[in-house]
């Protein structure tokens, strides 16, 4: 498995349940170079944001206040975390002990209080936790015994966290086998292993997501290689499900909201990267988007309070478009205002990584120039 927590610091960088396949009878409309009907669309670049190529602004998570947060990428190609407030003003900051050079601050998720979770990666490329509150004061911690070693991008790597000030997330150490933490809001860190997980190398088990009820959804990978989705009760009990398709391990990742659905994107056996949303109840959907020129790959990296999937498509032609599908099945491909419009090697364009409870969505797009952007969609 490929986690996807220590997030790519250039731009763009498993029981078995029922599998409904989209097909082409599911209604779709397709908006190419303009947002979809009943949305406004705003850009905005965070201060210090770079023009040079991969370089930019990476907005990643918005809250219910429509706070937004994310990381800025310099000329220097330094990282930087920042946040927006829904006045437009716009914070720049660096977790105390970050490089923001040979590391950097990677913000991951916001609570409704405006608590900022993240990853801060040190000067010898070592990951630890921040959390940052809405005033602006830092904790910085790490996993109870994790080494990680130096050098290999490897440590404490916070992925969520919900209204009560609960972060979930995953831990490496030097053995490159990942193990969940559960942080509480008094500082109290509880490591979990899904029962299933192998310990071998790439093997163990990635937390990814936490709900307000303190149920956490991620991936387990097992000692013979094989990847499962995994549900963790708030008393520690597991339920897990399996990637349709998946044999073994390989790109995937699981979010869950408030009304206890789940979603994500898995790799299939012949590398197709498909989207996938599991309701409260077990039944498990994969999804492909269907793109004009037909898709490639699916990655789905939003999950609505609502049941939106949110994410990018990549099409044949080398170019990624943004999608919304909603939980009737309806999908929205488009392309926003700006965004690149030629192949290029590894298929971006735009995508959405975030929605709040207002229908607010948040994502971000690469221009020509291969410079990046950030933009909200604001329902009218």
């Amino acid at each position: 498995m490929q986690s996807t927590a220590v997030p790519n610091p250039k731009p763009f960088t498993h029981l078995l349940f029922l599998l409904t396949l989209i097909t082409l009878a599911v209604p779709r409309a397709w908006s190419q170079g303009s947002v979809p009907s009943g949305y406004r669309f705003v850009e905005f670049d965070s201060p210090g944001a770079g023009t040079v190529q991969y370089a930019g602004t990476e907005a990643v998570a918005i809250n219910s206040r429509g706070v937004t947060t994310g990381y800025v990428i310099d000329n220097g190609y330094a990282t930087h975390g920042f946040l927006r407030n829904p006045n437009g003003a716009v914070t720049v900051f660096d977790a105390p002990g970050s490089d923001p050079v040979v590391g950097g601050t990677y913000p991951l998720s916001i609570n409704a209080r405006g608590t900022i979770a993240g990853v801060a990666l040190d000067s010898h490329a070592v990951a630890h936790g921040f959390l940052r509150d809405a005033g602006g004061a830092f904790t910085v911690f790490d996993t109870p015994g994790v080494n990680p070693g130096v050098g290999n991008y490897l440590g404490t790597q916070p992925q969520g966290i919900n209204a009560r000030g609960e972060v979930v997330g995953l831990y490496e150490g030097a053995d490159f086998v990942a193990h969940g933490f559960l942080r509480a809001p008094d500082g109290k860190i509880t490591i979990f292993d899904d029962p299933a997980e192998g310990v071998g190398v790439n093997q163990g088990t990635w937390a990814y997501s936490i709900n307000d009820a303190g149920t956490v959804a991620g991936a387990v990978t097992d000692p013979a290689g094989g990847s499962h989705g995994f549900i963790r009760s708030p008393k520690g009990a597991y339920t897990q499900y399996e990637f349709p398709g998946e044999s073994s391990a390989a790109y995937n990742s699981a979010l869950i909201n408030n009304q206890g659905v789940t979603a994500g994107f898995y790799a299939t056996p012949t590398g197709f990267v498909s989207g996938y949303i599991r309701s409260a109840d077990g039944r498990l959907t994969a999804f492909v988007p269907p793109a004009p020129a037909g898709a490639t790959a699916v990655w789905n990296f939003g999950l609505g309070p609502n049941g939106d999937a949110l994410g990018r498509v990549n099409d044949a032609n080398s170019l990624g478009h943004a999608y919304i599908r909603h939980p009737n099945g309806k999908t929205v491909i488009f392309d926003v205002p700006n965004q690149i419009m030629v192949s290029n090697p590894y298929s971006w364009g735009s995508e959405l990584w975030a929605e709040n409870e207002e229908g607010v969505i948040v994502g971000e797009f690469i221009d020509a120039g291969f410079v990046v952007h950030s933009f909200l969609l604001i329902p009218e």
